[in-house]
């Protein structure tokens, strides 16, 4: 007979115990695009502003209220007068990038994907959502554009099932 003997009494709580307490101590290391600058600054809302709004993860380093983005500045020999400074996933460093600069860095394609659409939908509200909902029903070919989305990545749209409602001929 074991000590821990039934274990959904005696083990199972004990260990759910001991990794709830460790879950609620840990802080795993950030993984991703750091972002170091001044809040206020205009260069660093416009590089926020890019990332944030195509869903790029990143951590923002406020230079006046963050040690270890001071640290990291240190480390590269950088200065003040460099900022906002991208510090990428493969250590590479990007200083004071414009959009189009630190989109080409982390990847992102600027230029249209494909030479013919059936249709394009500027904006993404409920009227533009509704559009490409509809367009996609009918098996068209869409670009849906948003202020602030490149042009390569889409707004979300869904993916339909033919369902009453919809025909095709």
């Amino acid at each position: 007979m074991k000590p821990w003997d039934p274990a959904e009494e005696k083990l199972y709580p004990v260990v759910d115990d001991l990794i709830s307490d460790w879950q609620s101590n840990y802080k795993p290391d950030f993984k991703g695009l750091r972002v170091i600058g001044y809040q206020y600054s205009p260069f660093s809302h416009n590089i926020k502003d890019y990332l944030a709004g195509n869903l790029i993860p990143y951590l923002w380093m406020d230079i006046e209220k963050n040690s270890e983005a001071q640290h990291l500045l240190e480390l590269n020999n950088l200065s003040k007068e460099n900022l906002p400074v991208v510090l990428l996933e493969d250590g590479s460093i990007v200083i004071q990038p414009d959009v189009a600069t630190l989109a080409e860095r982390i990847g992102c394609n600027l230029e249209v994907t494909a030479e013919v659409y059936d249709v394009v939908i500027i904006g993404a509200g409920p009227a533009g959502l509704a559009a490409a909902v509809y367009g996609a029903s009918e098996g068209l070919k869409h670009w849906s554009l948003k202020e602030k989305l490149q042009a390569d990545r889409q707004a979300p749209v869904l993916v339909l099932k033919i369902t009453w409602g919809f025909h095709r001929d």
